[in-house]
């Protein structure tokens, strides 16, 4: 619930093509649980210790989750399940969502988690989750577990460079600038017949 961002792209390209979407981290390293609240202590186990910026509750992105807790544990209330339930439950709601990944740290946590595999929750109660966290977006945006590498690595993002009989030139996009990049795959009939890979807006 606090991160919606695939509901944005990859979400809506799995629903369209049929493909398996599977969500995991559904309570949010334990804030989803209602374990985290204002003016009380964090304990900050092994874990959470490796992590401790997840945990740090001067944060202002940890102070939205306090206060988004506090909320979501009303909408719990009022449908009558516990906070971790309607977590488990939300993130198998989306319709191109096949599965959810647990995270139980002990055998009760299991039992627990595993008592919402039939729950379901009406458009009402999603309704005032996405009031809440609007879809699409996520609450604590600079906090990530796992940055893809399309991010990370600016050499996926940038057209590749050329290739020449002097070595690499650089790639000229369509209105005018140039970068360097890595040899792309063939991308021309002349390049599948011998030439080598030419990426798109090289000469040739």
């Amino acid at each position: 619930m606090f991160v919606r961002g695939a509901e944005a792209g990859a979400l809506p390209v799995a629903g369209e093509y049929g493909l398996g979407a599977l969500t995991w981290s559904p309570l949010n390293s334990g804030w989803l649980t209602g374990r985290f609240r204002r003016g009380e202590p964090v304990e900050l186990t092994a874990f959470r210790k490796a992590v401790a910026w997840k945990f740090d509750l001067s944060l202002p992105g940890n102070q939205r989750k306090l206060d988004a807790v506090e909320q979501l544990r009303a909408v719990a209330e009022e449908a009558g399940v516990s906070l971790t339930h309607l977590a488990l439950a939300f993130a198998a709601s989306h319709r191109a969502v096949t599965s959810v990944i647990l995270g139980p740290g002990t055998a009760g946590h299991l039992d627990d988690q595993l008592a919402a595999a039939d729950l379901r929750i009406d458009d009402h109660i999603l309704d005032r989750i996405d009031e809440i966290v609007p879809p699409g977006t996520n609450l604590n945006p600079p906090y990530t577990d796992y940055t893809p590498p399309a991010l990370a690595d600016a050499g996926q993002r940038r057209r590749a460079a050329c290739l020449t009989e002097s070595g690499p030139s650089r790639a000229v996009l369509p209105d005018g600038d140039s970068r360097p990049g890595k040899p792309s795959l063939p991308t021309s009939l002349d390049a599948m017949k011998g030439r080598g890979p030419v990426p798109r807006g090289c000469p040739g």
